[in-house]
């Protein structure tokens, strides 16, 4: 779906709300607004980490479209606003991902090829087919697949400028001492899904004014209309929405129960 929203002053449990704080003191009122205030923020709170979570590059899509808004003093709206974002909250079955990445219509904006398609025809049968790149990190945080390539690519060596061998996460220097920027290493491993790694240095300064090299390591898979097609698995959903709905129903009904 487009939008998907959850109001924070949830209806049923609201009517009862209304009705418990008929007539009651201000000073209570303003106790109970203040408590709705903090589940509302506390619900927010616990989308975004869900998010930050259980997303990886999908994550800045789903926060963008995320909103917090304030309505009145008991309440609030949280939203999801665009088609994609949807998707990311509620699923989406499996689809052939071959005929998405072959229909993009992405020009290359950096490189000898900038300016021209990211999708290319051969010259020889006029089939359409394109280099995918994959970023991958070195960081050891998550196990399983994500674990087995980080630890493939501490293990990779590289030929530096003065043709020695060095670890690829080490920093690549020219023949004075300074880091080299743009692409500076391609390592080889055994593990097929960091085979043919390229790394890429950018040089910038940091808040403190010093020189910050930053590293990034990206390797390339060749899609193509005569390969096999590659089949997305699909996606449950993030269903953080439906947990934030969840909660809130719960801590109103105890914020009736415990104040009024």
């Amino acid at each position: 779906m487009s939008n998907s929203k959850v109001k924070l002053s949830v209806e049923d449990s609201m009517k009862k709300l209304e009705k418990s704080m008929s007539g009651i003191a201000p000073a209570l009122e303003q106790e109970v607004n203040n408590a709705i205030r903090d589940v509302a923020h506390a619900a927010y709170a616990n989308i975004v980490a869900k998010a930050q979570t259980e997303l990886h590059s999908t994550r800045q899509d789903y926060l963008k479209g995320l909103e917090f808004v304030e309505l009145s003093d008991n309440a609030y709206l949280i939203s999801l606003e665009g088609d994609w974002a949807g998707r990311i909250e509620d699923g989406y079955p499996a689809y052939n991902l071959t005929d998405v990445l072959l229909n993009s219509k992405k020009i290359v904006e950096t490189g000898s090829r900038s300016g021209q398609p990211w999708v290319k025809t051969s010259k020889e049968d006029g089939h359409k087919y394109a280099h995918v790149p994959f970023q991958r990190s070195s960081a050891t945080a998550q196990g399983g697949l994500m674990g087995d390539m980080a630890a493939s690519i501490k293990a990779m060596t590289a030929t530096n400028a003065k043709g020695r061998k060095q670890k690829i996460t080490s920093l690549f220097k020219d023949g004075e001492g300074n880091p080299l920027e743009g692409k500076v290493a391609v390592g080889r491993s055994e593990n097929p899904l960091v085979d043919g790694l390229v790394k890429y240095q950018k040089t910038y300064k940091n808040k403190n004014g010093k020189d910050t090299t930053q590293a990034v390591y990206i390797n390339y898979r060749t899609v193509s209309e005569n390969s096999d097609p590659w089949q997305h698995p699909g996606f449950a959903g993030l269903k953080a929405f439906d947990e934030a709905e969840r909660m809130v129903v719960q801590q109103i009904d105890k914020i009736i129960k415990t104040l009024l």
